[in-house]
């Protein structure tokens, strides 16, 4: 063969080889479908049973795609199934087995050990749209916007049943509680503090998740008859519905670490809320809590708890002397008028109404000086009225004395002139003397004086407008009587 026939040969080698691979690959089964079915691909191969393609061996050239009977279809079932997987599946809640201390949890355990830092400031506050017992805006209305929301939906459904339930104190800054602490200390003492009152760093207020509840039957106080009126036993029966508990229950204390306050509600979920509620278990009971053998609270805020404020001593008046009667003094104690060197007004040893002593210029001071440093003013009449008061008050010694020394008793003092006593005047001018003097002009002799001029003698000054002799005033018109009014400190 030539060397030019072998090219020709090779080529038709390949074209037989090419021919044959075709017809070969033609005759082969079909195994998979393609996934742009008219059925938008809900069928697919890993769908289809076996035996749902059949084959005629008899005739390869028929490879036909036969539909699948109903029974193995289950595409439909198989969709519901992937799509609920898809959902967010309900976690059921189960107990804590450790104790929570993150303090931005809506769970948090805060107590007079276990406190929350100095700086902390929950990052979400608001003021829930609820009544408050004060107008504007103030710091105690700010709650965590989970208890915030938490907390309309549970006024609310007290305002439904008839209940008008009003926010007294929310959240409170560390700062702020340590003001409230001291002020306890100082105005209510220390057993009382550390019953009702947490340290700053251990209140629960700080969190933002609490608040203090009061009503206006009880005038908006916290105080423990609170429980008792409608709105208090309404709060204690529904308050876990909306995810709150009364944090510091009855006849918990030793628990607690605080006296009952039914007044506290505090934020911790709906689920635990329930749980708490449902066992009758306080927050401390559900994380086990129990003092750490080493924790002395009063040792650790021994600088709060035995805080005592600074002694602010009181200013005591230095008496002067008004010359000119202007009621502003021109002169006083320590005062050197004429510049000798020697103290011109001094103490009187006479005291005054108020039973301090009076200022006044030492007796041997020559008086026509003062004119020469008060020229308006006439010292002359002046000296003559202080030298007059000092006459009056000796005869003011000689009233009423026992001249015989011998009963004890006042004698009888001189008529005048006019053949009347100084001590029992005829004021009435009926010619008998008047044991007292008669004060109401209607010819009869009181015993009292007649301040209301009602013709009835007062066994005690009548000194209200009701014609009624009060025995002390009624000043705070509740019927209780006070001689001088409480004052109280804002808030616990």
């Amino acid at each position: 063969m030539g060397k030019g026939k072998i090219p020709i040969i090779i080529c038709l080698l390949l074209m037989l080889s090419l021919a044959g691979y075709l017809i070969f690959s033609k005759d082969k089964p079909v195994q998979t479908s393609s996934s742009s079915n008219t059925d938008g691909g809900i069928a697919s191969a890993s769908t289809v049973s076996p035996g749902a393609i059949s084959l005629d061996k008899k005739d390869n050239s028929n490879n036909t795609y036969i539909t699948p009977s109903l029974e193995y279809d289950d595409n439909k079932n198989n969709k519901e199934e992937d799509q609920m997987s898809n959902e967010p599946k309900e976690v059921l809640w189960t107990p804590a087995t450790e104790m929570d201390l993150e303090p931005s949890s809506l769970t948090v355990y805060v107590n007079k050990e276990y406190c929350l830092p100095k700086d902390y400031v929950p990052e979400n506050l608001v003021v829930p749209n609820i009544t408050f017992d004060i107008k504007g805006k103030s710091e105690r209305k700010l709650m965590r916007e989970e208890a915030a929301r938490a907390i309309e939906a549970l006024f609310n459904a007290a305002l439904d049943d008839g209940y008008e339930l009003f926010g007294i104190s929310g959240y409170r800054s560390y700062g702020r509680q340590k003001e409230i602490f001291l002020n306890n200390i100082v105005n209510k003492g220390k057993k009382h503090t550390l019953q009702y009152s947490a340290a700053p760093g251990t209140s629960e207020h700080q969190t933002g998740l609490a608040m203090d509840v009061s009503a206006k039957s009880i005038r908006y106080r916290l105080i423990s008859a609170f429980a008792n009126c409608e709105e208090g036993k309404w709060l204690a029966a529904h308050a876990h519905e909306y995810g709150f508990i009364i944090r510091y229950p009855k006849d918990r204390s030793s628990i607690t670490g605080y006296a009952y306050e039914p007044w506290h509600i505090r934020y911790v979920g709906n689920d635990l809320a329930n749980y708490l509620y449902t066992n009758n278990m306080t927050l401390d009971e559900y994380y086990n809590y129990t003092p750490s053998k080493d924790f002395d609270y009063e040792a650790k805020y021994a600088a709060l708890i035995n805080y005592v404020p600074p002694a602010t001593p009181t200013p005591i008046p230095v008496p002067g002397l008004d010359l000119d009667g202007d009621g502003i003094p021109d002169l006083f104690v320590g005062d050197d008028i004429d510049g000798d060197g020697i103290i011109d007004v001094i103490l009187d040893e006479d005291l005054d109404e108020d039973g301090l002593p009076d200022a006044t210029i030492r007796e041997d001071f020559d008086w026509d000086l003062l004119s020469e440093y008060f020229p308006d003013i006439d010292f002359d009449e002046y000296e003559d009225n202080v030298s007059d008061e000092d006459i009056d008050q000796d005869e003011d010694d000689i009233d009423d004395e026992d001249f015989d020394h011998k009963d004890h008793e006042t004698d009888e003092i001189p008529e005048d002139e006019d053949g009347t006593s100084e001590e029992n005047p005829d004021q009435d001018e009926d010619g008998v003397f008047d044991e007292i003097p008669n004060q109401d002009e209607d010819s009869n002799l009181d015993e009292i004086p007649n301040q209301d001029e009602d013709g009835v003698f007062d066994e005690i000054p009548n000194h209200g407008d009701d014609s009624i002799s009060d025995e002390i005033p009624d000043e705070d018109e509740d019927d209780s009587l006070f001689s001088y009014p409480i004052e109280l400190p804002n808030e616990f």
